[in-house]
């Protein structure tokens, strides 16, 4: 599907890592990749998000964030956390686990995605993070 991504398949797990205020970085490529699956799991309902940035060099302006979703009912939008994408739904993951009694949360994407430009794949906190949560994950990149 995706003539020019015909490289290296990169597979990324770990388990239990702990989420600093700044973030977790699972990939970063100024180069052409495709995602080919991604699933994570949470212990936090509504700190940490999935962020996918897409690197628009061509522009000069820097990273913008794919993985924001739209509320129902207001017309804005919203941070990925996991208690909004099992609310809302998401046009990127499935729900596969979301278990609010024993804070297990589980999600995965729905279907490759194609970063022409290159970008990172991050699990960050919102703005009033401030540490203690926990992901594990596991993605499949495919390079150029």
């Amino acid at each position: 599907m995706y003539e020019n991504i015909s490289g290296e398949v990169k597979t990324i797990s770990k388990t239990n890592v702990s989420v600093s205020t700044e973030g977790v970085d699972l990939y970063i490529s100024d180069k052409p990749f495709v995602i080919e699956s991604f699933h994570y799991g949470t212990t936090s309902k509504g700190s940490l998000n999935p962020r996918l940035w897409s690197y628009e060099n061509r522009n000069g302006g820097g990273f913008s964030n794919i993985f924001t979703l739209a509320k129902g009912g207001s017309g804005g939008r919203t941070t990925a956390v996991s208690n909004a994408i099992a609310l809302y739904g998401s046009p990127y993951f499935d729900v596969s686990q979301f278990d609010v009694a024993n804070k297990r949360y589980s999600f995965f994407l729905k279907r490759p995605i194609y970063m022409p430009t290159g970008g990172r794949l991050s699990i960050q906190g919102l703005t009033s993070y401030t540490g203690g949560e926990s992901v594990s994950y596991h993605v499949v990149i495919r390079e150029s």
